[in-house]
C-alpha cells in the first residue's frame, strides 16, 4: 500500500490525515467487513502535531508493531502530554 501523510492548518490547530496500514491489511482479509482506512487527527498546537506525526510515521513504517503500541493509546498519551 502506498501511504501518504497530509498536514493542514485548521481554525483550532492542525489536521493530520493518513491511511492506516493495519486497517488496510484487515480489509484485504477474506470475508472482512470493509472499514475506511483514512484517519484524521486534530492537534491544537505545533508541538502536539509533531508528537502525533511521530506516532503516525511509526505506524505507517511498521515500527509500532514491533513495540506493540496501538495508535489510539499513543495518540491519547501525546494529547495528554504537556
Amino acid at each position: 500500500m502506498d501511504v501518504s501523510v497530509n498536514i493542514r492548518k485548521a481554525e483550532n490547530g492542525y489536521i493530520i490525515r493518513y491511511d492506516d496500514p493495519e486497517i488496510d491489511r484487515k480489509n484485504r482479509e477474506d470475508d472482512a467487513k470493509w472499514e475506511d482506512p483514512s484517519k484524521e487527527v486534530l492537534s491544537d498546537s505545533p508541538e502536539k502535531a509533531m508528537k502525533v506525526m511521530q506516532k503516525v510515521l511509526a505506524k505507517i513504517s511498521g515500527e509500532d508493531e514491533m513495540e506493540k503500541v496501538s495508535f489510539d493509546s499513543a495518540f491519547d498519551e501525546a494529547m495528554n502530554d504537556d
